[in-house]
């Protein structure tokens, strides 16, 4: 990029999320490595997670704490040792998921379950969340009774939704036919771990209940966007592709796609044919791109993420407020890219 060329929102959204997630992302890193700098399988694989598993999609939460925090008037600083506690239980879902899922590799990287199996995966995330917890302890015990209590609720609800999520998920593995809004409905839920980021934040703050839960439905509307943003990605991916078809739910737009027959009939027969390949995932993404069905998915999810903008104004300090807008204008601009021409 040339000097003085303009960020796009995606660039900006990636900068606020490093800031503001770095100084919970080098807690956990620097307590992994101090802890686990030994040349066994589990220090390995604990390394494993913080230097390459970690960095990538996880700074997001310890930054819409921060976000939410300052929003609503308080020091965003009082929020990074929660932050990290809530990077490594998360850390410790997402390990486990992946067992779940048999997801051996994310984007171009090992997940730790690619790399060290089962067995070692699990070890980890039990590490992961044994930390977690008690780092979150130690910050419940310096906050007011309400604030703790509250944090405490929220952190359990979401635990339990995550986990009911997966078993839904698990029951709609590798189905095509049944009703989007089962799918949809996981989707909801997963993106709860992000309205429990925006209200940790907000309580954090001292902000009131309103202001608690309108930061909270921000983050469920953004965790959701962002989301089926995902899927399409997903949805491009040969060996992403293969696996979600295998072992996870389906990708969103192809279900979407599907409800049109002649595209149904397109997409059945790539999918059926034995030679499926990088060029099949590549024709089934402009198919299902192309599809009526799924110009109107990333309508809906364009109008969602509007809508939750304008509640924005709420936001007293105007650089927060831009901050916050830029999330959506990220996902806005993503979306844009997914449009037919």
């Amino acid at each position: 990029m040339e000097m003085g060329s303009k960020l796009s929102a995606t660039e900006s959204m990636i900068g606020i999320a490093n800031r503001r997630g770095k100084e919970a992302i080098e807690k956990v890193t620097n307590e992994i490595l101090a802890s686990f700098g030994g040349d066994e399988i589990l220090d390995n694989a604990l390394r494993h997670f913080v230097q390459v598993s970690m960095p990538g999609a996880m700074p997001i939460f310890p930054a819409l704490i921060s976000l939410s925090c300052e929003a609503v008037g308080g020091n965003p600083k009082d929020t990074i040792e929660v932050g990290a506690a809530i990077l490594l239980i998360a850390g410790a879902a997402d390990v486990h998921d992946d067992i779940i899922d048999n997801s051996l590799t994310k984007g171009s990287k090992q997940t730790v379950f690619g790399r060290f199996g089962k067995e070692t995966t699990l070890l980890v995330g039990d590490a992961l969340l044994m930390r977690g917890m008690v780092i979150l302890n130690n910050e419940c015990a310096k906050m007011s009774k309400k604030q703790r209590d509250r944090i405490l609720s929220l952190i359990t609800q979401t635990s339990i939704e995550m986990s009911r999520a997966e078993i839904l998920e698990m029951g709609l593995k590798g189905k095509l036919d049944r009703p989007l809004e089962e799918y949809f409905r996981i989707i909801e839920m997963k993106a709860s771990v992000h309205e429990l980021n925006m209200k940790i934040g907000a309580i954090l703050g001292n902000g009131g209940e309103t202001v608690v839960e309108t930061m909270g439905q921000f983050g469920r509307t953004f965790g959701v966007v962002a989301t089926v943003i995902e899927d399409f990605i997903d949805l491009a991916e040969y060996e992403e592709l293969q696996n979600r078809l295998k072992n996870e739910v389906p990708p969103l737009p192809l279900l979407h796609a599907l409800q049109n027959p002649k595209t149904r009939d397109e997409v059945i027969s790539i999918l059926e044919n034995p030679r499926f390949s990088q060029k099949s995932a590549e024709r089934i993404t402009s198919t299902v791109r192309n599809s009526p069905e799924v110009q109107e998915l990333i309508e809906q999810m364009t109008r969602l993420i509007r809508k939750e903008k304008q509640k924005l104004l709420l936001v007293t300090n105007r650089q927060t407020r831009k901050e916050m807008e830029t999330l959506g204008l990220a996902l806005l601009e993503n979306l844009e890219l997914l449009r037919t021409p």
